[in-house]
């Protein structure tokens, strides 16, 4: 089970009870409930058996970053010089077509460089799984519920 200490930043899904993904900072938590509050000063206290998923922040990783600038910067490159050196008249297909992929690696290069410099956020995500059980014994029925994630 993880551990969710004040302090932690997290994303937050509890379907019934937020409109959609809650990111924030824990501050506050007890036995059956966190409290998470966002930049904006907003506060949810949520019944740990309303959460259907929790990601914890990593920190930033550099190695994420890198992928992500090379995707972002590679893909809009490559779709500029597409659509800048298609309707040329001059060169063969094939050179249109070095040029695309030398112009794509080099801007994706570019932009994992910068996505280093910049990192991007790392999240562990861990999904709730309820358990529910029932037992009888003389005539009487216990119910409990646990909750691990």
């Amino acid at each position: 089970m993880i551990d969710v200490q004040p302090g932690a930043r997290v994303r937050v899904t509890a379907p019934g009870v937020l409109a959609s993904r809650f990111e924030g900072t824990v501050i506050a938590r007890t036995a059956d409930s966190i409290v998470v509050a966002s930049p904006q000063a907003l506060q949810y206290r949520l019944a740990i058996s309303t959460i259907n998923e929790v990601a914890v922040s990593q920190g930033k990783s550099r190695s994420l970053g890198a992928k992500r600038g090379a995707l972002w910067t590679g893909g809009i490159a490559a779709g500029l010089l597409t659509l800048a050196i298609l309707p040329d008249t001059m060169g063969t297909a094939g050179e249109k077509a070095g040029f695309i992929a030398f112009g794509t690696g080099v801007y994706a290069g570019i932009g994992a460089l910068v996505g280093m410099a910049i990192g991007a956020e790392s999240w562990s995500s861990h999904t709730m799984k309820p358990a529910v059980t029932v037992a009888g014994t003389g005539g009487a029925v216990r119910v409990g519920a646990r909750i691990k994630f």
